[in-house]
């Protein structure tokens, strides 16, 4: 296997939807314009996309291919990180919106030596079938927030705050 959440929870695109699918890998580029899309048939079949952090993210990859286009979900690879970093997996999310009567369905994050070996594959002819099995839920749930104070000795009654978040 590619990819298992078991593995690499953060793999798995946050809303996804439950499939089983085998499909034919398509590469649209970035994913993020019209353009990237132009003479290619992406209905039924996964597509690999770059889709770089400050131009759309995967969000904006499947809104364009599988709710506009009828993909079957979407592959993809950040391509802003310095290549020092090949195997590191972002986490990123969908949204859950329907469009032209589509449901959202998936994506999977990859790392960028993953994301561009599944591109030299196509690049060189290859044909590239990738089945996905996902048991996904989207239902309420908890989340936990940690919360912590120390006390000043020279300033007791001011207050510096540290936020983070899990990804």
């Amino acid at each position: 296997h590619l990819i298992s959440w078991a593995e690499m929870p953060i793999a798995l695109a946050s809303n996804s939807r439950s499939a089983a699918v085998e499909a034919e890998l398509i590469d649209v580029g970035e994913g993020i314009h019209a353009s990237d899309y132009e003479g290619k048939d992406v209905a039924g079949r996964l597509v690999l996309a770059s889709s770089p952090q400050g131009k759309g993210r995967i969000e904006l990859v499947h809104r364009l291919a599988v709710l506009e286009r009828g993909a079957a979900g979407v592959i993809s690879y950040r391509s802003y990180y310095p290549d020092d970093f090949p195997d590191l997996v972002t986490w990123d999310h969908l949204f859950t919106f329907e469009k032209n009567e589509r449901t959202s369905t998936f994506g999977f994050c990859v790392s960028k030596r993953l994301g561009r070996e599944l591109q030299a594959l196509l690049r060189n002819g290859q044909k590239v079938v990738l089945r996905a099995d996902i048991k996904a839920d989207l239902s309420p749930g908890e989340y936990g927030v940690i919360q912590g104070s120390i006390p000043g000795r020279e300033f007791p009654d001011q207050e510096v705050w540290f936020i983070a978040h899990l990804d």
